[in-house]
């Protein structure tokens, strides 16, 4: 006689037998047909003993196989009818030595009662995704992480899980309380050493105690007004999409640094700043391309909105014909503005996106678009020219390419702009370190707008003067102070003292008393007056542990540049 389906059942429940892991099933996907023979022929000796012949053994064998196989398939199938939880592996490096290195034995009841594992292997990276069934109620994000780097490669330091845009932090939380499935999570991958991670609180720190010293221009390079809060915010932001942009080359490493800083943006600075500075449209770009980068981003759900934020802040600073001009100079093999990089970039985004959401029209046509704007923009800064032009004016090479297309390829005109541009900066710089030397306004915001000196100069009958020294130009850079550089309240504060000098020098050193008070006082300058430290590459160096006063002068020593200035530290620091 033979084992029936009723029976075998029954056994495999008496003895806890689940048939969707291990050995029964291999990587989670593959029924282990050897497994499954042995257990049937442990069944039947145990069951039948081995008194039958020997062709009576083989076929009851493979009957009680076929059985456990319809078994375990049946298992599957509802298994796999649930809703899993995806964790997508990204950023692994692809070579096969090192995808071999990755070993999951006998673990898969450890996170859910079913894994099924796959690789899917990037022109540079490499990306194994989980399928988790009934993912265990008491399983955390931290002992998930940690017992999947355990499975890792040696030279993993760390893992982040990355779920809507947002970078988990909840390591105590339970996975099912934040992940309900279906959902897809991407865990990033980084061989950077742990400490170098702990960068993000460094520079958030450093970004706390600069903030003070930190001021937002506009395209003019005017001072604007941002409250304390926002400032440390926006400097925290631009630091971590800068070291996100550092990482580009590494998208899983990046990608954090970048998701932070558009958390930066969304908790402490007010919607208009993301509305009308660029800045905020250009980290929208870059978290979608790092996403294309890692081959995901299907995962990121909100792609389209952010695109169409990025798109909406970019054409806010150029005339509303741009980009409809631009394509048709590419079209007609004609130079395009410089500015069109930045759109080019956009529409390849655009056109993975509609790619990903199934518009394929949309998708061709946007990346027709990039196609068109990327050939002509390459037309115009050949290696050559560039390579000629970092070696004769020691500039930088994102300087030497824009200039080059903003003349056009005109090697000679070129290198005019890039000396010209330095020149207004100088004078820019200029100007803030006088703002800075006259102090804040009344609102504790501001600064006195320059040009209005000499309207208010010219109103109340003083001399035209922009010499520091001379008390009329004292009295009406106080006057703007103290009406936050209104006009007519300067004219009134000017008859409420009586149109007495004094007066007003009185009240101005009552503000500056009040300023210094809450920490807000005149912030005089040691460096020279041509030469203006850059505020995202001073807290990088801050938050590596170096001072103030020292970071500032490695980085004067290394024209801004963060790599130049770590190595002169190291050269000069005892």
């Amino acid at each position: 006689s033979k084992m029936d389906r009723d029976q075998v059942l029954a056994e495999i429940r008496k003895r806890k037998i689940k048939l969707w892991l291990e050995p029964y099933l291999i990587d989670g996907t593959n029924p282990s047909r050897a497994s499954l023979e042995t257990l049937a022929a442990t069944f039947f000796e145990e069951g039948e003993g081995t008194t039958t012949t020997s062709s009576t053994t083989i076929q009851s064998q493979g009957y009680i196989a076929d059985i456990l196989q319809d078994l375990q398939n049946h298992a599957l199938e509802k298994l796999r009818n649930k809703p899993c939880l995806q964790i997508k592996i990204a950023g692994l490096k692809s070579d096969e030595e090192h995808l071999n290195s990755i070993k999951f034995e006998n673990n898969n009841n450890l996170w859910a009662s079913l894994v099924e594992r796959s690789y899917q292997k990037g022109k540079h990276s490499a990306l194994l995704t989980l399928k988790m069934y009934q993912v265990r109620r008491d399983l955390s994000v931290e002992n998930f992480l940690s017992e999947l780097q355990g499975h890792l490669p040696k030279d993993v330091h760390s893992l982040r899980l990355v779920h809507r845009g947002k970078v988990v932090d909840s390591l105590k939380a339970w996975i099912v309380s934040i992940f309900n499935p279906p959902t897809i999570v991407l865990c990033l991958v980084s061989y950077l050493p742990q400490a170098k991670v702990s960068l993000i609180d460094s520079l958030r720190r450093a970004a706390g105690r600069l903030s003070r010293d930190f001021d937002v221009t506009d395209q003019s390079g005017n001072n604007v007004s941002m409250t304390p809060i926002e400032r440390k915010s926006f400097l925290t932001a631009l630091g971590l999409h800068r070291l996100g942009r550092q990482k580009s080359k590494h998208p899983s490493e990046s990608l954090p640094y970048l998701l932070q800083a558009d958390n930066e943006w969304n908790i402490n600075i007010a919607t208009q700043w993301r509305i009308t500075v660029d800045n905020y449209g250009l980290l929208q770009l870059d978290i979608s391309w790092t996403y294309l980068l890692l081959e995901s981003m299907d995962n990121l759900t909100d792609a389209m909105q952010r695109l169409e934020i990025a798109e909406r802040v970019l054409k806010k600073q150029v005339n509303s014909n741009f980009c409809t001009l631009a394509l048709v100079q590419a079209e007609m093999g004609n130079p395009v503005p410089p500015l069109s990089a930045v759109f080019c970039r956009l529409f390849l985004l655009q056109g993975a996106a509609y790619r990903y959401v199934g518009n394929v029209e949309k998708s061709r046509e946007r990346l027709d678009w990039a196609y068109a704007l990327c050939c002509s923009l390459r037309n115009v800064c050949e290696g050559a020219q560039v390579k000629r032009l970092v070696e004769a004016l020691t500039a930088e090479e994102f300087h030497v390419i824009s200039a080059l297309r903003r003349t056009n390829g005109n090697i000679d005109q070129a290198a005019a702009l890039i000396q010209e541009d330095a020149e207004q900066e100088a004078m820019k710089a200029e100007t803030r370190n006088k703002q800075h030397h006259l102090g804040l306004c009344q609102n504790k915001t501001d600064y006195v707008d320059l040009d209005m000196v000499g309207q208010v100069q010219t109103v109340l009958g003083l001399m035209c003067t922009s010499s520091l020294a001379d008390l009329d130009y004292q009295v009406s850079t106080g006057l703007l102070r103290l009406a936050n550089n209104d006009m007519q309240k300067c004219i009134d504060i000017y008859q409420d003292v009586e149109q007495n000098a004094e007066g007003v020098s009185r009240r101005v050193r009552d503000l500056d008393r009040e300023l210094e008070w809450q920490g807000l006082g005149k912030k005089a300058r040691n460096l020279p007056i041509h030469f203006k430290v850059d505020e995202i590459a001073l807290a990088t160096l801050i938050s590596m542990g170096i001072d103030k006063p020292t970071a500032e002068r490695a980085l004067k020593q290394a024209d801004n540049n963060v790599e130049r200035a770590t190595s002169w530290l190291t050269s000069h620091q005892p």
